[in-house]
């Protein structure tokens, strides 16, 4: 399995190289699967709540990252990461919304 990038209709996904605000979340079935990959993603993210985490870093590092963690991961099993336009667009909404912690 492969790093790839989705699309919206007929449109591929276009990430730019100075992105660097991902929200990477997974769906693992194998608890031993769910534990190597969760201790990857987060050794370099920010965990945002169980299996959702933050990630500020060139595409790059986001590739290197999912193509690390592809190996490990059967068919059913899924791992997404969400591009974040600007550090604006990560509200947590809830009774108190709230920003999570950037450094500029």
């Amino acid at each position: 399995m492969a790093a790839q990038a989705g699309g919206v209709g007929d449109r591929p996904a276009w990430l730019r190289a100075n992105l660097g605000n991902f929200v990477l979340c997974y769906d693992i079935a194998d608890p031993a699967t769910l534990r190597a990959v969760a201790a990857d993603i987060a050794a370099e993210t920010a965990r945002v709540q169980r299996s959702v985490y933050w990630l500020r870093a060139p595409v790059a590092r986001l590739k290197t990252l999912l193509q690390c963690c592809a190996p490990r991961l059967d068919a059913a099993d899924r791992l997404w990461a969400y591009p974040l336009g600007t550090g604006r667009a990560l509200w947590r909404l809830d009774a108190t919304p709230a920003v999570l912690p950037i450094a500029a």
